[in-house]
């Protein structure tokens, strides 16, 4: 299961550089930005037993709030990625269903 050990050294490979300083590669953490206004339509999808949970939430909030389109699912008991761990799970294929609904409502070709 994820924790917050993996998570550390998540951001420390993503970002490039320890976790946490002030300054962070541009684009890298959209919830630093002071102003989200200008970002994409939004899907957030998080299980309530999942650790980002919180931050989730709060940044979906902000999303709204500032303007942008944003969905926000919640799998009541999902942990970590158990969508991907088991795509057919009855807690799953509602998830699933949610993330592809969103993306054919905001998603267009040229």
């Amino acid at each position: 299961m994820w924790n917050n050990q993996n998570n550390y050294g998540g951001w420390a490979c993503y970002l490039g550089q320890e976790p946490g300083q002030a300054e962070v590669p541009p684009y890298s953490v959209p919830a630093r930005r002071p102003s989200l206004a200008d970002l994409p339509p939004a899907w957030i999808g998080i299980g309530t037993a999942d650790l980002f949970l919180d931050e989730s939430v709060e940044y979906a909030n902000r999303l709204k709030e500032e303007g942008v389109d944003c969905d926000l699912v919640l799998a009541k008991g999902g942990v970590h990625a158990f969508h991907g761990v088991h795509p057919e799970a009855e807690i799953s294929v509602p998830f699933w269903a949610s993330l592809l609904a969103f993306a054919r409502r905001t998603l267009t070709l040229a």
